[in-house]
């Protein structure tokens, strides 16, 4: 069996290329067979049943927590007698440890957020107005505004989900603490106040014809002073 991970923080790269793939195998006739909450089977028993459908089927995984330790034992043991393909796709990043015990029968496909926008939400910090929206407008030279709108929304919502309850955030502990470091020049109320907006930004870029880099320049500005 061929064994695909797909995962990364650049979600919608990574979404691309999972429709890209099943769209090729569809055209070429092969089955897509989804493994989800809703399937009669577990993992081992549908991955077993794959010579009943078509050894050229692709199996596909979007829960990743459907995955055990169990699972991942037993797809390692199995993976070069089972048939057809095995695509296990994430829109976040899988854990290191996760990747590392399935390297080795796996092709691993990783989407990475560009370097540039990880240095724009480092310096989304109070008194740092200028130095946020300049990064801002550099990053938009090079990346549409509403994935810039997606990933920002995202961190926002981070900062506000470790100050609240850091112990239910599934990231590795560094992230946690980078997290909480940040989280802290910001009150509960105020990164709350920002979700908020940031959700009136979203819905009215997608009902008028509002434009999201003002909106959101406009937000850093009442943010960060």
């Amino acid at each position: 069996m061929k064994i695909t991970i797909v995962h990364g923080e650049n979600s919608s790269a990574s979404f691309d290329f999972l429709v890209s793939t099943l769209n090729s195998f569809k055209n070429k006739g092969i089955p897509v067979n989804r493994i989800s909450k809703e399937s009669p089977f577990n993992i081992m028993e549908a991955l077993s049943a794959g010579d009943l459908f078509n050894k050229e089927s692709l199996f596909l995984i979007e829960d990743p927590s459907r995955i055990s330790i169990k699972d991942i034992q037993w797809i390692i043991q199995n993976a070069d007698g089972l048939p057809g393909n095995l695509l296990i796709y994430n829109d976040a990043e899988f854990p290191a440890a996760f990747i590392n015990k399935l390297s080795a029968v796996s092709q691993v496909k990783e989407f990475r957020l560009p370097k540039s926008l990880f240095v724009f939400l480092d310096s989304f910090l109070p008194g740092r107005t200028g130095h946020c929206l300049q990064l801002f407008h550099e990053l938009l030279k090079k990346e549409p505004p509403e994935f810039i709108f997606a990933v920002f929304c995202k961190h926002v919502r981070d900062l506000y989900w470790v100050k609240v309850a850091a112990e239910d955030l599934a990231y590795p502990a560094w992230r946690i603490s980078k997290l909480k470091q940040q989280s802290s020049s910001f009150s509960e109320e105020k990164l709350k106040k920002a979700l908020n907006s940031l959700a009136r930004i979203d819905f009215s870029a997608k009902t008028s014809s509002q434009d999201i880099s003002s909106s959101l320049d406009l937000l850093i500005v009442s943010l960060l002073q």
